[in-house]
């Protein structure tokens, strides 16, 4: 399983570190600076299914028009369109998914 660095919470004695770093699946801690021997609290976000490809409900995929796709407010490009679904790969966890089309 891969980890993504966003998943992960960490805490100590009520305090967030947001500075740990993941290298090689191995958690460093230390940019965190928790007194030593303080209790740490660590917390992962995970999924039990990745989807990558969604319905959209169209029957035919209209021929002139431009699509806009957004995941988490930011326009990406790497999709693809697939008979009445569009694949999107590498999304992250929770991620919010608009798609628009605008005809021409």
């Amino acid at each position: 399983m891969q980890v993504e660095p966003s998943s992960l919470k960490v805490s100590s004695a009520g305090t967030n570190c947001e500075a740990f770093k993941l290298i090689n699946g191995r958690l460093d801690l230390n940019p965190c600076r928790f007194q030593s021997g303080a209790s740490v609290n660590i917390g992962m976000n995970w999924e039990a299914e990745r989807k990558e490809l969604f319905d959209l409900g169209i029957s035919d995929f209209p021929d002139h028009g431009i699509w806009r796709v957004t995941v988490n407010g930011l326009e990406v490009k790497d999709y693809t369109l697939e008979k009445s679904a569009i694949r999107l790969a590498n999304l992250p966890i929770d991620a919010k998914i608009a798609v628009t089309f605008q005809a021409k």
